[in-house]
């Protein structure tokens, strides 16, 4: 997992993603790193409404607000400039360290000048989804389920800061579980 200081350190440059290769076959690459500036959005719930028919019958309506499509295009966007030559095969550990914008009431002098735990109810199951379409709609992975393990981190950005997205993907560890521990 990156340092606090290293992630907000990408956002005081312009965004930069990287692509680390492994020290003893200089070809193959160990992780990505994503890093996108903006306004983060969570996956929006589906939404439904009811009305009556014409016949007087009720009915529902269920749909996708799609309040997210902007955020996931840059994610997209970003995602795209370093995106593996073919589809991640097998299972792999993504980290997201998200920064929401701090609101003003945190900016006082005597509150904390490094990024602070986001105090605001969000589903962590939206956050992760949001990310993930984009990273497959990118071409990442064929199928999200492969994100089988990560750490995901809600943060207002520090001062100074900007808000944004911190991505690290990379092939998860093997996970030996003793015979005796198995259900």
């Amino acid at each position: 997992m990156i340092s606090h200081e290293e992630a907000v350190a990408g956002f005081e440059r312009t965004s930069e993603s990287t692509t680390e290769y492994s020290p003893g076959n200089p070809g193959e690459v160990t992780s990505w790193r994503i890093v996108v500036s903006g306004i983060p959005k969570p996956q929006p719930k589906h939404a439904s409404s009811a009305f009556v028919r014409k016949d007087g019958k009720p009915g529902s309506r269920s749909y996708d607000p799609g309040s997210a499509d902007g955020w996931k295009a840059l994610v997209y966007l970003e995602a795209k400039r370093c995106r593996p030559p073919c589809p991640l095969e097998g299972p792999l550990r993504v980290d997201i360290d998200w920064y929401l914008p701090r609101p003003k009431t945190r900016l006082r002098k005597k509150d904390h000048d490094g990024p602070i735990w986001c105090e605001k109810k969000i589903d962590r199951d939206n956050l992760d989804k949001a990310i993930l379409d984009a990273l497959t709609m990118v071409g990442f992975w064929a199928d999200d389920s492969q994100a089988r393990t990560g750490a995901l981190r809600v943060m207002e950005h520090r001062k100074g800061g900007r808000p944004g997205i911190v991505i690290r993907i990379r092939r998860a560890a093997p996970f030996p579980v003793p015979d005796q521990v198995q259900p």
